[in-house]
């Protein structure tokens, strides 16, 4: 058996669809590093093996070249580290919106530039937060594999920050609304908080529209707004014509009425 056909045995009986290059070293001990390299150098070429980062590999059945798919979750937990799956790619997956985005999201506090990596024909987004940004994150199950991914109240501030990531603000304020359909916010206050003065600003103005809070949490979120400068509510619209809301120091430039139209349809 030739060192190809030897490691393509071992990695299909391995039965994960990840390897690094430590695993596959540890199953064919008997090869030495430099055939390994040499190896998984030729099957990346035959679409084989799709390298994933540095010595990171997703394993590709036989016959599977062309056409092979995985979980989009899982590939991006092995792109980068700390992670978690987030922005619109989160906001779908807990069933806040019904909009499927073409882009897999995924956050982190790791020191890279804010870029995008395509793997199979799907698109991997990369967005990182400082530290401070950085929380919120729980685990789920996909493909028998445990997942980071922003819990459902970080999922909605972190959209209020950076609208740009999860269709704009239309998005979010649906995702507001379904959340408040089947939850008691614990958290979201709080969150909006540790993640500043224009997420408190545009949250409590589309709670507010959207009638699904209480006094109580209105009144807290505007305790917490304590810096008088203007914020926009829609970064992706200009700010011209917008109409100033004293309350929430917020600049306004979507008609509310166009804010709430999917309500009635």
């Amino acid at each position: 058996m030739s060192s190809k056909d030897n490691i393509l045995a071992q990695l299909n009986r391995g039965g994960k669809e990840i390897y690094t290059f430590t695993e596959i070293r540890s199953i064919v001990n008997d090869l030495s590093q430099g055939t390994v390299r040499k190896v998984l150098s030729e099957l990346s070429k035959e679409n084989r093996l799709i390298r994933l980062k540095r010595e990171v590999y997703l394993y590709v059945p036989e016959g599977y070249q062309e056409n092979w798919t995985a979980s989009n979750f899982w590939i991006g937990a092995n792109l980068v580290q700390p992670y978690a799956v987030s922005f619109w790619s989160a906001l779908n997956h807990w069933g806040l919106t019904e909009q499927l985005p073409k882009r897999t999201y995924i956050q982190t506090n790791k020191g890279i530039v804010n870029y995008s990596k395509n793997i199979l024909g799907s698109e991997y987004q990369f967005i990182r937060l400082n530290s401070k940004r950085f929380f919120g994150i729980t685990q789920i199950w996909v493909a028998n594999h445990q997942v980071n991914i922003t819990d459902q109240e970080k999922t909605l501030v972190d959209c209020l920050a950076f609208p740009a990531y999860c269709g704009g603000i239309s998005e979010v304020i649906k995702g507001l609304y379904n959340f408040y359909q089947t939850n008691q916010s614990k958290n979201l206050i709080d969150y909006a908080n540790k993640m500043g003065q224009p997420v408190l600003k545009r949250l409590g103005y589309l709670l507010e529209i959207l009638e699904v809070s209480n006094k109580e949490e209105l009144d807290k979120i505007k305790s917490f707004i304590t810096n008088p400068n203007p914020v926009v509510l829609e970064p992706l619209l200009p700010a011209e014509n917008s109409q100033w809301n004293s309350k929430w120091k917020l600049n306004v430039n979507i008609v509310k009425e166009d804010l709430l139209n999917w309500k009635t349809t």
